[in-house]
């Protein structure tokens, strides 16, 4: 969340909003840590609405290779 000129605004909100709005049937690539309860959670259900229309996802499991 950032503040521009006293107005919220939620960086990924917009990317999520504009890319849907421009190009509603082009599948669009994002990684999270959340699950989609989670990011229902965190986005609203608006968003949240746009990214299923938007993308396919996807649970990865296995061993973690950051280290």
């Amino acid at each position: 969340i950032m503040m521009y000129m006293g107005t919220t605004i939620k960086p990924a909100q917009s990317i999520i909003m504009n890319r849907h709005m421009r190009f509603p049937t082009l599948f669009t690539n994002f990684t999270t840590n959340l699950t989609p309860e989670g990011l229902e959670n965190k986005y609203g259900d608006r968003v949240f609405s746009r990214l299923q229309q938007m993308c396919t996802f996807i649970h990865v499991t296995g061993k973690d290779l950051r280290k």
